[in-house]
């Protein structure tokens, strides 16, 4: 039986390599400043809005590196971004902003300030994860023009987590002190609402522990949660129907990633972002992928493709070795 070499072993590294690297289209975003935190949205037909410390961007076209920036948007370090809102401030009290994500020139309009950290659009309004004002716990609210704003689920955890909006409405959300992932219901939601009554965490579902709470997405076609951000690297990834759990690792830099789910009219994507740092200039980076393409669980096919080939170079060299003391008796 004829040896591979280790020629060949370092072919099949890079061939597993290249393979894994194109399974995720990757785009280089602006980085300018240097701490800041950095968040991203996307519109119904794909593009994203990436914010960062005073800029936000929109993606001229889906797919494409180049971006257009908002040329009045506010100043502040940006909690999170969303089609319809903004929220210019990640630490404490800060303004929310409405509008025109489809237009680069609109006005953002103030609508009262809030400590918050993230959010997602619901309905003509927004769902806040952040400080309540009232105790040193996150709650989820309902916030509106004007600063109304409704409380609608008390007391998640000492700081804020992640939370999701589905195709069908429910709610997810993300208990930052345990890491633990909840869902509620389109219908709690909205008839807490309407009778303006607030749910406990235990009201809702419990889904599980995946170890990370910062980010969600949630993919229900594909029956499939993903969370991610500062407590690893990686996404995490739970598959609803078998409950099997695996690690993405989809880009070269794997740190402070943000997920998110999205669609461009016709197939449906799953998309992050990251940066390998804090510093100024640091790279921040943009990657999507086709939903329905990536395997659950998966784990790093890199790093894998890299100790296969580690341990066949090992096998060569003690193969090579052997023969090289055997040519000498």
């Amino acid at each position: 039986m004829k040896t591979p070499s280790i020629k060949s072993a370092l072919i099949l590294f890079l061939t597993c390599a290249a393979s894994y690297a194109q399974s995720w289209t990757i785009l280089n975003l602006p980085n300018t400043v240097s701490w800041n935190t950095i968040s991203l949205t996307h519109l119904p037909d794909g593009r994203f809005i990436y914010s960062h410390d005073g800029s936000i961007f929109l993606q001229n076209s889906f797919g494409s590196n180049a971006t257009t920036s908002f040329t009045n948007a506010p100043s502040g370090d940006y909690a999170f971004i969303t089609t319809s809102f903004v929220a210019a401030g990640a630490w404490g009290a800060a303004p929310i902003y409405s509008y025109n994500s489809s237009n680069t020139s609109t006005t953002f309009t103030n609508l009262g300030s809030r400590q918050n950290y993230a959010g997602v659009n619901y309905g003509s309004g927004l769902l806040l994860v952040g400080n309540n004002g009232n105790n040193n716990t996150s709650s989820l609210a309902y916030f509106t023009s004007g600063n109304n704003l409704q409380t609608i689920i008390d007391n998640i955890s000492t700081y804020s987590g992640g939370i999701a909006l589905d195709a069908n409405g429910d709610v997810y959300l993300a208990d930052d002190d345990d890491l633990l992932l909840y869902r509620f219901t389109n219908t709690q939601i909205t008839n807490a609402i309407s009778n303006n009554t607030t749910l406990t965490l235990s009201q809702g579902t419990l889904l599980g522990n995946l170890g990370v709470s910062a980010s969600i997405a949630v993919d229900i076609a594909n029956n499939r949660l993903y969370a991610a951000g500062y407590q690893i690297n990686g996404i995490r990834v739970l598959d609803f129907s078998t409950n099997q759990t695996g690690t993405l690792i989809p880009g070269p830099n794997n740190a402070n990633y943000q997920v998110s789910f999205f669609s461009d009219g016709t197939n449906t994507y799953l998309g992050w972002l990251n940066r390998s740092g804090y510093s100024g200039g640091d790279t921040v980076l943009y990657g999507y992928a086709l939903a329905s393409t990536i395997p659950i669980p998966e784990p790093s096919t890199a790093s894998i493709a890299l100790l296969a080939t580690l341990a066949l170079l090992r096998t060569l060299n003690s193969r090579n070795s052997h023969k090289s003391k055997k040519a000498k008796i």
